[in-house]
C-alpha cells in the first residue's frame, strides 16, 4: 500500500517489539497515515493485535484516535474493532478515548 511505513507493517502483523522500538525511535510515526488514510492503530485494531493497540494509544492517544482516523472518514478503529468482534481492543480504545463511541462512520451505507 502506498504510504505504508514500517510502523504500519509492524502493526498489521502484530509485531509488538518492533512497534515498541519504532515508537521510541520516532513517536510521531504513530500519527502517520497511508494513502488510504489508515493509521497504524486502525490496522492493529482491524487485525486483533491488542498489545499493539495499547502501545499506540499510550504513545499518542490524542493523535492516533479520532473521527478522522477512519479510512477516508469511514470506520474508525473503534468501528473496525467492533465489526471484527475484538472486544478487548474496543474496550481499550473506549477507555482511552470515550468519545470514540460516538464517532460516526461517514461512509456506512
Amino acid at each position: 500500500m502506498r504510504g505504508q511505513t514500517p510502523l504500519h507493517e509492524a502493526a498489521v502483523r502484530g509485531h509488538t517489539a518492533a512497534v515498541e522500538r519504532l515508537l521510541v525511535a520516532c513517536p510521531a510515526a504513530a500519527s502517520a497515515r497511508r494513502q488510504d488514510n489508515a493509521s497504524a492503530l486502525y490496522l492493529a485494531a482491524e487485525n486483533g493485535h491488542e498489545e499493539v493497540v495499547s502501545l499506540l494509544l499510550d504513545a499518542a492517544p490524542g493523535e492516533v484516535l479520532g473521527v478522522a482516523d477512519g479510512i477516508g472518514n469511514g470506520p474508525t478503529p473503534a468501528h473496525i474493532a467492533a465489526d471484527n468482534n475484538h472486544a478487548g481492543i474496543l474496550l481499550r480504545i473506549l477507555k482511552a478515548t470515550p468519545q470514540a463511541s460516538q464517532a460516526p462512520d461517514l461512509k456506512a451505507s
